[in-house]
């Protein structure tokens, strides 16, 4: 359950998050409300998984656990475990991570020393000003994961991944071999690449899921000269970790680390359906960007209640299985010299996208 501290200025939550008056009643609500199915949770987990030494063993069981979701006190060990992070930490060389990290590679130090600032600005562990923060790990795994991957270096939007794995294991180490199973094991080959070539390719795939499963929402987005794709780009490449309600993004992670990418495919559509409405009343695109900003999307009920936004995620009508997922991009994927001339026009566009100005930021989260 979320616990709060008044410092008259904002309120104090889970995580190190700060939040205001406004936000923190929405939350709390919710979460009171939530509470005794929370707590159910923790006593079947502890049932259950209750032998940290006892090999975690992917089953139908684990599956549905982890779609109720996990609890925070076991959280860490079990992502690690599911996603394949332990395995890849067990199988390398005990000092791999210190040497990424230490690496004299200078290359990327520059951007990623400019976007620790940028990072959740409304946490405390994260804010440079506090004697005691993360900001330092935050480097150290960005920069490690840089100098192991020259494919992808360092792009924007990775910051929120690792800083989001760094509130859950509260481990450096840990946290950056999450990176690698997310990278490895859980999104489609090429996802994260320099160019942005993969997350093109997965808007046109989101492109041709919304038109098949939200026809009317997608051809309303369509008329309105919005990519409907372009609308969730914040949210697809930090892997909801960014701009969406903390206790939510835990609990899409937590069936994305067993189940992977199709998670945030459900995801993305689960956000646009539940704004049908509003979007379909929207009359120009300033009003159906408005719909997603950081601000709006913190205080609506429909994606603040983590239950009830799971429960819609996991039963959207039409959504394509799997397999027709696989078989939808070999046919909507453009051919790889379409995709590169368009990355180098859209490369500055997209991480302008990513970013928020200072004042934007301030008014937004509203925690000084």
């Amino acid at each position: 359950m979320i616990q709060a501290t008044d410092s008259g200025k904002y309120n104090l939550v889970d995580y190190g998050f700060q939040i205001t008056d406004e936000e923190f009643s929405i939350y709390n609500e919710i979460m009171q409300h939530n509470e005794f199915n929370r707590k159910r949770r923790e006593l079947r987990w502890e049932e259950v998984y209750f032998d940290k030494h006892k090999e975690i063993k992917v089953s139908a069981k684990l599956k549905r656990f982890c779609r109720k979701g996990i609890p925070d006190h076991c959280r860490a060990r079990i992502w690690m475990h599911i996603s394949g992070a332990q395995e890849l930490k067990n199988s390398s060389r005990l000092d791999r991570y210190q040497y990424l990290k230490n690496s004299s590679s200078q290359e990327y130090a520059k951007q990623i020393r400019c976007d620790l600032e940028r990072t959740f600005p409304n946490n405390i562990y994260f804010d440079r000003s506090q004697e005691v923060n993360k900001s330092e790990s935050l480097f150290n795994v960005l920069t490690a994961f840089a100098n192991n991957h020259q494919d992808i270096g360092y792009l924007q939007g990775l910051n929120f991944i690792a800083a989001t794995c760094i509130l859950v294991t509260h481990d450096e180490e840990n946290s950056y071999w999450l990176m690698e199973a997310i990278v490895q094991n859980l999104l489609v080959d090429g996802f994260f690449h320099k160019d942005i070539s993969g997350i093109l390719k997965e808007r046109a795939l989101l492109n041709e899921i919304i038109a098949k499963v939200l026809p009317k929402i997608h051809a309303k987005i369509m008329k309105l000269g919005i990519d409907p794709a372009l609308l969730l780009d914040k949210f697809m490449i930090t892997m909801f970790s960014r701009a969406f309600p903390i206790t939510t993004v835990f609990r899409i992670w937590d069936i994305f680390m067993l189940e992977g990418e199709k998670i945030i495919l459900r995801a993305a559509v689960a956000v646009i359906e539940l704004k049908r409405e509003s979007i379909l009343e929207a009359s120009d695109t300033a009003e159906v960007f408005n719909i997603f900003s950081e601000t709006n999307i913190n205080r609506d009920r429909d994606f603040v209640d983590c239950n009830a936004f799971i429960e819609k995620l996991l039963n959207i009508k039409k959504m394509p299985s799997s397999n027709e997922i696989r078989k939808m991009r070999l046919t909507c994927y453009k051919d790889d010299s379409q995709v590169e001339a368009e990355s180098g026009s859209r490369l500055r566009r997209f991480s302008r996208s990513l970013s928020l100005n200072r004042s934007q930021r301030s008014k937004a989260n509203s925690v000084r």
